[in-house]
């Protein structure tokens, strides 16, 4: 892994079998837009910087209804009270 983040700028070197950093190194700031060695560092790192999330606000249903199982927060052309429609 030392030579992957030296290759992506880090100033690294292996002392004894461990990973050192010898001088301080900013990735990113808040607001940057990331390059994609930037992104592959956070990924060796291990460091996440953003939460995916998925909120099912309608289904169909095995009878292929289609209902609305939760209300949402956002502008939605799909209704907020739960209903089930007919599909031809």
């Amino acid at each position: 892994m030392e030579p992957q983040l030296r290759k992506l700028g880090l100033p690294t070197q292996l002392q004894k079998g461990v990973i050192t950093l010898y001088s301080d190194f900013v990735v990113c700031t808040a607001g940057d837009k990331l390059t994609p060695d930037q992104s592959r560092i956070l990924k060796l790192l291990e460091k996440t910087l953003a939460t995916f999330r998925v909120t099912l606000i309608a289904q169909w249903t095995p009878e292929r209804h289609f209902e609305v199982v939760g209300a949402t927060k956002t502008k939605s052309k799909v209704p907020r009270t739960p209903t089930a429609h007919k599909t031809p």
